[in-house]
């Protein structure tokens, strides 16, 4: 199923010279229409994650606003401070007794903001310091 997904994006390349993910963004490779072969190839190479890495950039922004929402909406802003996204992963600062509801909940929202034929796997820890979160 790769190879053919991966065939309608050539096929889309080729002829609208962009391919998009399924969120509407898109990646221009005008490249496709080179007379140089190397550069044709280089092109199809090149936008060959898009779909997947742009799809699953839009569902960890969705995941992100509705824990955000979801973090305002109960005031939690004394107890819980969102740090920053780090890649495919969330780094807050929080107090201990809610450390594990916080993942549970955030793993929860992931899960379920965007439904997809595969379900989304997700994992949290804490920990004292950054550097000590296990990997």
């Amino acid at each position: 199923e790769v190879l053919e997904l991966r065939k309608v994006d050539h096929n889309r390349a080729r002829r609208y010279l962009m391919v998009w993910d399924m969120w509407g963004r898109i990646i221009h490779t005008s490249g496709v229409k080179s007379a140089l072969p190397y550069v044709i190839a280089e092109s199809l190479r090149s936008l060959g994650n898009h779909p997947y890495q742009g799809g699953a950039c839009g569902v960890f922004k969705l995941g992100m606003a509705q824990t955000h929402a979801l973090w305002e909406g109960c005031g939690l802003q004394d107890v819980i401070h969102p740090l920053l996204p780090i890649h495919d992963e969330l780094l807050y600062e929080c107090h201990e007794d809610v450390a594990q509801d916080w993942i549970q909940q955030v793993g929860y929202e992931f899960e379920n903001t965007v439904r997809l034929r595969v379900p989304i796997k997700w994992s949290g820890d804490t920990a004292l310091s950054w550097g000590d979160i296990k990997k």
